[in-house]
């Protein structure tokens, strides 16, 4: 269902999707036209689901280079006392047949960076994994989305954000501040051999909560740390793809969210 929502996001509609396979598909046609074509704000890709179409399993990419997002440490949090650990066991629900990497406790954000592996179009494309605020879904919803955006020509940065949160007042605030500090790191060619024109980000569920947040944001939510920080904390263009927390009633949007002439093109898809 294609639907316009009140207090929407300028240029932009929100897919209501019945299925994940489905927004899947349909992100993925979205996302070629976004980053090939480059004109985020007008087009709007509408698809057919693939039905019940099993995938095969497939080992975890590795990333062409891993960088940390804070020269010192992030900003102040309650960060969990345990290491970094994939929760997933033999029990856990699966997808096409095998497990997926659910990282937690997760303290020191990294990006991730998956280079082009054909012609490079100059957009960089930051994928924020969901997880509720407690676990990344590092591959589902970080790794394959990479690895596909690779061979578009598009530079894949995942983001390992810090989980868990929940002791937080503000549980997306930590998440946040990685986006914006990534984005400022992107801008100020600090990875190197990338030239970026364009920066997007990409979050699934509460990854797209936080994306949202970003894209409208209108102040930095941290203490500038060194120059990087001096470019701009605002992506070109962001893909929310089953966003949590984003609506109250229907689809009005939450108070949190102030859109704005100034705020970027957006594309959402909701399941519901």
């Amino acid at each position: 269902m294609l639907s316009t929502p009140k207090n929407h996001f300028p240029g932009t509609f929100m897919l209501s999707l019945k299925r994940v396979s489905q927004a899947f598909w349909i992100t993925l046609t979205a996302l070629v036209i976004v980053v090939t074509i480059g004109r985020p704000a007008h087009v709007i890709a509408q698809g057919k689901a693939s039905g019940d179409t099993k995938t095969q399993p497939q080992a975890v990419a590795t990333a062409d280079l891993i960088l940390p997002v804070w020269p010192n440490d992030p900003p102040t949090w309650n960060a969990p006392d345990q290491p970094e650990v994939d929760t997933t066991t033999d029990k856990s629900n699966k997808i096409a047949g095998r497990g997926l990497i659910r990282l937690t406790n997760v303290s020191t954000p990294e990006l991730h960076v998956f280079r082009p592996h054909t012609d490079p179009t100059n957009t960089t494309v930051l994928i924020a994994p969901g997880g509720g605020y407690s676990i990344l879904a590092w591959d589902l919803e970080g790794t394959e989305i990479a690895t596909w955006l690779q061979s578009l020509g598009v530079t894949a940065i995942v983001l390992k954000y810090r989980v868990p949160t929940g002791r937080e007042p503000q549980k997306w605030l930590a998440a946040v501040q990685d986006l914006q500090r990534s984005i400022s790191l992107i801008r100020a060619n600090e990875i190197a051999g990338i030239t970026t024109d364009r920066v997007g980000v990409l979050g699934f569920s509460a990854g797209g909560n936080a994306s949202a947040r970003v894209a409208t944001a209108t102040e930095r939510m941290y203490e500038a740390e060194d120059e990087s920080d001096t470019q701009h904390f605002v992506p070109d263009f962001a893909v929310l793809i089953y966003p949590a927390w984003l609506v109250k009633q229907g689809t009005d949007l939450i108070e949190d969210l102030t859109v704005t002439s100034e705020t970027p093109p957006v594309l959402s898809l909701i399941h519901i």
